[in-house]
């Protein structure tokens, strides 16, 4: 049987992860008072934006394109960095919850 605090270090690993799991979800479901453009090229206002719609040649700063492409594709690699620790460190200590 695993020692108590192993549990609670679990528990607070997969709280942890939902944590993340959320704030990635609402970092990346974008503003919701802005102005979209529609297939036409025509901007469209969604929700009720604080400013005039963007120039005519306005396009998307990149790191508007790129930051969220960056952390999606770093995440898995931080999951199995995460696990690989977990699982080095368990074994590592091991022999003292037999003893």
């Amino acid at each position: 049987m695993k020692p108590r605090w192993i549990r609670f270090h679990l528990i607070l690993t997969v709280l942890f992860l939902i944590i993340i799991t959320l704030g990635m979800a609402r970092l990346f479901s974008g503003p919701e008072d802005t102005w979209i453009r529609n297939e036409t090229g025509v901007w469209v206002r969604h929700g009720v934006p604080s400013g005039p719609p963007p120039a005519e040649g306005y396009t998307e700063p990149v790191h508007r394109i790129l930051a969220p492409i960056l952390i999606l594709g770093t995440f898995p690699v931080f999951l199995v960095l995460l696990l690989k620790y977990h699982r080095r460190w368990f074994s590592y200590h091991e022999h003292e919850w037999h003893a």
